[in-house]
């Protein structure tokens, strides 16, 4: 089944800006992980750039994507419903 993963981190969003207030939330990936990246975007989330060789996978240092969402987004409606 597909949508899990959006559903699941959508009611995460939603946790984070609604009952615990909080102003911010940042996200990071693989920079090549293209299904992760779009649940983010269809989240509202923003990319606002790479951390170049900032963490290890297995053998190798790799770059981290960052992505951030603001209760601003949220309340502008660009947050999906």
């Amino acid at each position: 089944m597909r949508g899990h993963a959006t559903e699941a981190a959508k009611r995460l969003v939603e946790h984070l800006f609604e009952d615990l207030h909080v102003h911010r939330i940042e996200a990071n990936t693989h920079p090549d992980n293209a299904p992760s990246i779009e649940v983010l975007r269809r989240l509202g989330f923003r990319a606002e750039g790479v951390r170049r060789e900032s963490c290890w996978v297995g053998d190798s240092v790799s770059d981290d994507a960052i992505f951030g969402l603001l209760r601003s987004d949220l309340e502008a409606g660009q947050m999906p419903a």
